[in-house]
Order: structure tokens, then C-alpha cells, then sequence
């Protein structure tokens, strides 16, 4: 059994900071994006 470990990528789109959450696909050898999201500053 593998397990899978999600990684948290930070990035900037249009001058907003922006959140993806990633995994790998090891058999593919691919990174999937599972979702991204943008976060507001304080």
C-alpha cells in the first residue's frame, strides 16, 4: 500500500497570491492539481 501525501504549492496569478494543493501520480509519474484557491490578505 502507497501512501499519498498532498503538497501545498504558493504562486501569484494577476497580482492575487494564490494556494494549489497537489499530489503526485506515481505510476504515471504526473503532478495532479486537486484544487487551488486564492487567499485574501489580512
Amino acid at each position: 500500500m502507497t501512501s499519498v501525501t498532498a503538497w501545498v504549492s504558493e504562486t501569484s496569478h494577476q497580482s492575487r497570491r494564490w494556494e494549489v494543493i497537489v499530489e503526485p501520480d506515481e505510476s504515471d509519474r504526473l503532478l495532479v492539481v486537486i484544487t487551488a484557491y486564492s487567499v485574501e490578505s489580512t
